[in-house]
């Protein structure tokens, strides 16, 4: 509808601004909107998806947990939403759901956030097919949270699902493509968290030569060059 349009434009226009008191402001707005609109809507998951935006953004920049839970609370809501109004899978709130979840765990440490996390990764690459876009970083996705399990369980299989996972996402990457040096560092450290383990020359002949392609690979003037982390350490 008019007033919900305007709504979200709103809030877009307000985190441009970066204004705290017009980011609360926004975010008002958009959970009032949620209690005008009926669940059978086709707008409500998209607006549960703005006010996620809403307040990740404000968690961000102001570290209330409170406003991290309810983000993924409210990507939770436009999920379910979703599915049961046409029964496909939100993957724009998936995606979102699966990248808070991991800040989540990385700050506060919940084991149930990583299996959700794990979860939600492995729902995300099966709803996509394997010539979209977006599957390799799916599976990049995926790869990190089961590493992220082996680091906090020490579980071998986590870390060989890990293995098999992320030489599957680079092996969908094009040599040409400016995001590769990603994908070839997460594998490199997963290799090198195999090594720390098993103690296999091999593993680290091949953590370092990943980690080299990965330095060779780096865009030229990208804020990661020449020895940033883009994932998990």
């Amino acid at each position: 509808c008019f007033s919900t349009r305007v709504t979200i434009t709103g809030v877009r226009k307000t985190l441009l601004k970066q204004g705290n008191d017009d980011l609360a402001e926004a975010i008002s707005l958009l959970q009032e909107s949620l209690t005008l609109i009926p669940d059978y809507h086709q707008s409500k998951p998209g607006i549960f998806e703005h006010l996620a935006r809403a307040l990740k953004y404000r968690y961000d920049r102001c570290g209330d947990r409170h406003d991290l839970d309810n983000a993924i609370h409210s990507l939770h809501m436009s999920m379910d939403l979703a599915l049961a109004r046409n029964g496909r899978v939100n993957v724009p709130a998936l995606r979102q759901c699966i990248k808070s979840l991991a800040v989540r765990y990385d700050k506060y440490s919940d084991s149930i956030d990583l299996e959700e996390e794990i979860s939600r990764c492995q729902e995300l690459v099966n709803a996509l097919p394997e010539h979209d876009p977006q599957y390799p970083e799916s599976l990049k996705l995926l790869g990190e949270a089961l590493r992220a399990k082996f680091r906090d369980s020490d579980g071998q299989r986590s870390l060989d699902d890990a293995t098999k996972i992320l030489r599957d996402a680079l092996a969908h990457i094009p040599l040409n493509s400016d995001d590769r040096f990603e994908y070839l560092l997460v594998l490199s450290m997963c290799i090198s968290d195999r090594f720390k383990r098993f103690g296999d020359p091999g593993d680290m002949d091949e953590a370092v030569d990943l980690a080299r392609q990965a330095l060779l690979t780096t865009p030229p003037g990208h804020r990661e060059r020449p020895g940033g982390v883009v994932s998990r350490a």
